[in-house]
């Protein structure tokens, strides 16, 4: 694992603030950053071995249909975490208030919705799921595959890696 020195982190989230800032910012841009800067994902189904590869997949097919925005592997000595990402875009608000009750957006709603979409496609196909990492799971690749579903919305605090 390469271990980023602290002034060039602190280089990089300046810089990524930045980019947040812009009122301008696409969801693509903000995409583009966190996978040239993976050391800034947060990786919430992060297990012992951190991100495998140091390497997020951009962009990664379900089936011909289907593609989650980001996905990682991280590997303990007993299993593996395929974690499929939907990225928000930071702009959009995630909650919405009727006066009485604060609610989902319809931006988050539809983010959940299309997690929900992913996982009823992988119950379904979860071999075929699989198999599109398996030259990726090297060395541990008898080990279980464990699929887990995060919706990361970056924001002007960026988020810290963290345990689940």
């Amino acid at each position: 694992m390469t271990i980023t020195p602290p002034a060039l982190l602190q280089k990089k989230k300046r810089a990524f603030l930045s980019l947040l800032g812009r009122a301008d910012v696409t969801e693509g841009e903000v995409q583009e950053y966190l996978e040239g800067n993976t050391e800034l994902i947060s990786l919430p189904w992060r297990l012992n071995h951190a991100l495998h590869q140091e390497a997020i997949l951009s962009k990664f097919p379900l089936d011909t249909s289907i593609e989650t925005d980001l996905a990682y592997l991280t590997k303990s000595s007993a299993e593996w975490y395929l974690v499929l990402v939907e990225l928000e875009d930071p702009k959009k608000p995630i909650f919405k208030s009727d006066r009485k009750r604060v609610l989902l957006s319809r931006h988050l709603s539809a983010a959940l919705d299309q997690i929900a979409e992913w996982k009823a496609y992988v119950e379904r196909h979860r071999d075929a799921v699989v198999q599109r990492i398996s030259l990726l799971r090297r060395p541990l690749q008898g080990n279980r595959v464990r699929i887990k579903y995060s919706c990361l919305r970056p924001t002007q605090g960026i988020e810290q890696p963290r345990d689940n």
